[in-house]
Protein backbone atom coordinates (compact mmCIF):
# COMPACT_ATOMS: atom_id res chain seq x y z
CA UNK A 1 0.00 0.00 0.00
CA UNK A 2 1.24 3.41 -0.90
CA UNK A 3 1.02 6.14 1.20
CA UNK A 4 0.19 9.53 -0.20
CA UNK A 5 2.41 12.33 1.59
CA UNK A 6 0.15 15.56 2.39
CA UNK A 7 2.29 18.84 0.97
CA UNK A 8 0.27 21.33 1.81
CA UNK A 9 1.54 24.79 1.32
CA UNK A 10 4.96 23.40 0.02
CA UNK A 11 5.18 25.36 -3.35
CA UNK A 12 3.95 28.63 -1.73
CA UNK A 13 7.09 28.10 0.93
CA UNK A 14 9.42 27.28 -2.74
CA UNK A 15 7.97 30.36 -3.79
CA UNK A 16 8.79 32.49 -0.89
CA UNK A 17 12.41 31.37 -0.25
CA UNK A 18 12.75 31.65 -3.83
CA UNK A 19 11.04 35.12 -5.23
CA UNK A 20 13.48 37.48 -3.11
CA UNK A 21 16.76 35.74 -5.00
CA UNK A 22 14.58 36.37 -8.17
CA UNK A 23 13.69 39.81 -7.96
CA UNK A 24 16.67 40.63 -6.45
CA UNK A 25 18.57 39.69 -9.70
CA UNK A 26 16.12 41.28 -11.60
CA UNK A 27 16.33 44.51 -9.98
CA UNK A 28 19.87 44.41 -10.30
CA UNK A 29 19.88 43.89 -13.45
CA UNK A 30 17.64 47.03 -14.55
CA UNK A 31 19.49 49.35 -12.68
CA UNK A 32 22.60 48.73 -13.74
CA UNK A 33 21.10 48.18 -17.30
CA UNK A 34 19.89 51.53 -17.00
CA UNK A 35 23.61 53.40 -15.49
CA UNK A 36 24.98 51.66 -18.07
CA UNK A 37 22.56 53.22 -20.72
CA UNK A 38 23.35 57.14 -18.87
CA UNK A 39 26.94 55.76 -19.14
CA UNK A 40 26.78 55.35 -22.67
CA UNK A 41 24.84 58.27 -23.66
CA UNK A 42 26.37 60.88 -21.73
CA UNK A 43 29.92 59.72 -23.38
CA UNK A 44 28.72 60.20 -26.81
CA UNK A 45 26.89 63.22 -26.11
CA UNK A 46 29.91 64.87 -24.60
CA UNK A 47 31.90 63.50 -27.66
CA UNK A 48 29.66 65.03 -30.02
CA UNK A 49 29.37 68.44 -28.06
CA UNK A 50 32.72 68.87 -27.77
CA UNK A 51 33.31 67.72 -31.61
CA UNK A 52 30.57 70.65 -32.20
CA UNK A 53 32.04 73.12 -30.42
CA UNK A 54 35.60 72.67 -31.79
CA UNK A 55 34.19 74.09 -35.32
CA UNK A 56 33.18 77.51 -33.52
CA UNK A 57 35.94 80.16 -33.60
CA UNK A 58 37.11 81.56 -31.02
CA UNK A 59 35.97 84.92 -30.11
CA UNK A 60 33.13 84.06 -31.71
CA UNK A 61 29.01 84.72 -30.28
CA UNK A 62 28.31 82.17 -28.88
CA UNK A 63 31.60 81.18 -27.78
CA UNK A 64 32.84 77.38 -28.24
CA UNK A 65 31.48 76.51 -24.43
CA UNK A 66 28.34 77.88 -24.97
CA UNK A 67 27.50 75.90 -28.19
CA UNK A 68 29.16 72.61 -26.68
CA UNK A 69 27.22 72.92 -23.56
CA UNK A 70 24.18 73.66 -25.45
CA UNK A 71 24.72 70.94 -27.75
CA UNK A 72 25.28 68.30 -24.51
CA UNK A 73 22.01 69.29 -22.69
CA UNK A 74 20.04 68.81 -25.97
CA UNK A 75 21.61 65.40 -26.97
CA UNK A 76 21.17 64.40 -23.26
CA UNK A 77 17.40 65.72 -23.50
CA UNK A 78 16.49 64.08 -26.99
CA UNK A 79 17.77 60.40 -25.90
CA UNK A 80 15.32 61.15 -22.94
CA UNK A 81 17.56 60.59 -20.23
CA UNK A 82 16.93 64.29 -18.72
CA UNK A 83 13.64 65.77 -19.78
CA UNK A 84 13.91 69.56 -18.71
CA UNK A 85 15.61 72.72 -20.61
CA UNK A 86 18.59 74.15 -19.31
CA UNK A 87 19.12 76.30 -16.53
CA UNK A 88 19.77 80.00 -16.53
CA UNK A 89 23.68 78.84 -16.48
CA UNK A 90 24.87 77.77 -19.56
CA UNK A 91 27.78 75.16 -17.45
CA UNK A 92 24.67 72.72 -15.90
CA UNK A 93 21.40 72.22 -16.14
CA UNK A 94 18.57 70.43 -13.96
CA UNK A 95 16.52 67.58 -14.71
CA UNK A 96 12.52 66.81 -13.85
CA UNK A 97 13.56 64.87 -11.00
CA UNK A 98 16.08 67.46 -9.59
CA UNK A 99 19.42 66.52 -10.58
CA UNK A 100 21.56 68.77 -11.50
CA UNK A 101 24.14 68.15 -15.56
CA UNK A 102 27.23 69.41 -15.32
CA UNK A 103 29.10 69.99 -18.25
CA UNK A 104 32.33 71.92 -17.97
CA UNK A 105 33.72 73.44 -21.01
CA UNK A 106 37.44 74.68 -20.77
CA UNK A 107 39.75 76.48 -23.30
CA UNK A 108 41.57 78.30 -21.09
CA UNK A 109 44.30 75.32 -20.08
CA UNK A 110 45.48 75.33 -23.20
CA UNK A 111 45.48 77.32 -26.35
CA UNK A 112 43.40 75.66 -29.05
CA UNK A 113 41.93 72.94 -27.13
CA UNK A 114 38.52 72.24 -25.96
CA UNK A 115 37.92 69.94 -22.63
CA UNK A 116 34.59 68.80 -22.09
CA UNK A 117 33.74 67.21 -18.75
CA UNK A 118 30.51 65.87 -18.16
CA UNK A 119 28.82 65.06 -14.80
CA UNK A 120 26.04 63.42 -14.33
CA UNK A 121 24.19 62.79 -11.32
CA UNK A 122 22.74 58.95 -11.69
CA UNK A 123 19.41 58.10 -10.28
CA UNK A 124 18.26 54.41 -10.66
CA UNK A 125 15.47 52.96 -11.37
CA UNK A 126 14.29 50.68 -8.35
CA UNK A 127 17.31 51.38 -5.85
CA UNK A 128 17.77 47.92 -4.45
CA UNK A 129 20.87 46.97 -5.33
CA UNK A 130 24.02 49.54 -4.86
CA UNK A 131 25.13 51.34 -8.25
CA UNK A 132 27.16 54.39 -8.66
CA UNK A 133 25.98 57.63 -8.34
CA UNK A 134 27.53 59.64 -10.73
CA UNK A 135 28.57 59.32 -14.31
CA UNK A 136 31.75 61.03 -15.74
CA UNK A 137 32.44 61.78 -19.16
CA UNK A 138 35.07 63.55 -20.97
CA UNK A 139 36.60 64.50 -24.34
CA UNK A 140 39.22 66.91 -25.61
CA UNK A 141 39.23 68.57 -28.83
CA UNK A 142 41.17 70.90 -30.92
CA UNK A 143 40.19 73.90 -32.00
CA UNK A 144 39.66 74.40 -35.50
CA UNK A 145 41.26 77.93 -36.46
CA UNK A 146 39.81 79.72 -39.24
CA UNK A 147 42.30 79.87 -42.23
Amino acid sequence: MFHRRVRRGGNAIEVALTMPVFLAGMFGLMDYGWYFYNEAMTIEATRQGCRIGSVVPEGNTPSPASVTTTYISGELIDIGIRSTAPSTSHSSFSTSSGETVNAFVNTSTTPHRLECDTYLQFQPLVGFVPTPGFVLSSAVFSLEQPT
